[in-house]
């Protein structure tokens, strides 16, 4: 099922649909995927990011029962992303040296093949994780079903919030890039992408622009964060990058990448939240007419 509410339909039996859709994915993917199967974990934790959006689109008609389902949501996540430092770094050398030649992406061949081992080595979530993330998944689920009726005022108000939070991590990093502030912007960001993605219905051609330019954002940011991640790494672990030429040579590439991503993700930022979107704003909740 799309991730999208349906316009026509009652709004509470949609959004429900919506989010139980996404936990019945995290379930299935943990039950087939398999504890070496990375790639069916990560889509376990898109499931729970984009079911700790709609969380947070509905917060205020959750009251009490918001932050314990969030924080369950969060620490299943956690204990699936053992791994994901270690992936973040094969795949962040890979596209920082994508643009070497062959002879300097020779020299660097012994960087990159201990990277493998290591990514190799963590691939594995262990059963007791995997089994901790299930019995969330479906006391969520079960959680999902109990929610409160859920009026158009509540997902009006929510994507206004979420747009906010967004806004004001624009804000922060236009004042300083620092590498928290693009982190806690990012987050921000995706949030309110996915909001956008389940309101789409409402208002499609305002939002089918916007959806894109935030899918943009959030795919910079995102690489902007991974190779954050790969400089802690360099710093910490020096000599797990080579020789020191080699660790000089990738801190100079991800410095560099990191200057080019936040130069093409600030004006995306600004044209989103230069200025707040009124006519969205006022007429979504207008628009939400399905309940």
């Amino acid at each position: 099922m799309a991730y999208r509410l349906k316009k026509g339909r009652k709004l509470n039996r949609s959004l429900k649909q919506a989010v139980s859709s996404q936990l019945a994915g995290a379930i299935r993917q943990i039950l087939t995927a398999g504890p070496g199967n990375p790639e069916g974990i990560h889509q376990v934790r898109k499931h729970l990011k984009k079911t700790r959006a709609a969380l947070r689109l509905v917060r205020t008609a959750l009251d009490e029962r918001y932050e314990p389902q969030n924080r369950a949501m969060r620490d299943a996540a956690r204990r699936l992303s053992i791994w994901r430092d270690d992936e973040i770094l094969l795949g962040t050398f890979d596209r920082i040296t994508a643009p070497l030649s062959p002879e300097e992406q020779e020299r660097l061949a012994p960087v990159r093949a201990r990277l493998f081992e290591r990514k190799a080595a963590a691939i594995s979530v262990r059963a007791a994780d995997r089994m901790y993330a299930l019995i969330m998944l479906f006391r969520l689920k079960a959680a999902v079903r109990r929610w409160p009726a859920i009026g158009r005022g509540t997902i009006s108000k929510g994507w206004k919030k979420g747009f906010q939070r967004a806004r004001q991590g624009w804000q922060a990093v236009e004042q300083d890039a620092d590498p928290l502030r693009v982190h806690e912007w990012r987050k921000r960001v995706k949030t309110h992408w996915y909001h956008t993605r389940l309101l789409q219905p409402f208002a499609p051609e305002e939002f089918r622009g916007r959806r894109e330019d935030l899918r943009k954002l959030s795919v910079l940011l995102g690489h902007f964060h991974d190779l954050t991640v790969f400089r802690d790494q360099l710093a910490f672990q020096p000599e797990a990058f080579g020789t020191p030429k080699q660790a000089e040579t990738l801190h100079g590439l991800a410095e560099a990448e990191q200057s080019r991503l936040l130069a093409e993700a600030l004006p995306v930022g600004r044209k989103l939240f230069g200025h707040e979107p009124a006519r969205l704003r006022d007429g979504l909740e207008r628009k939400c007419i399905c309940n």
